[in-house]
């Protein structure tokens, strides 16, 4: 499954962003990491800790860098 991750700033703190197309697979993982879905930036996202980052690299294969 690939997405891809950028550093974005919500609700007053960084969170990572993540993207990808509309894939029910890939929403139900994201919301057992916590994640949260963004109107404003068009994307799931965690909070920005070193913990979520090595989640999502456990739970994704291919992930790209925004």
């Amino acid at each position: 499954m690939e997405i891809s991750i950028a550093k974005i700033w919500h609700q007053e703190v960084f969170k990572i962003g993540i993207y990808f197309k509309y894939n029910v697979q890939k929403i139900a993982v994201v919301k057992a990491l916590g994640g949260h879905f963004s109107k404003t930036h068009q994307c799931w996202y965690i909070d920005h800790t070193r913990e979520s980052y090595s989640l999502l690299k456990k739970s994704f294969e291919n992930i790209t860098i925004k």
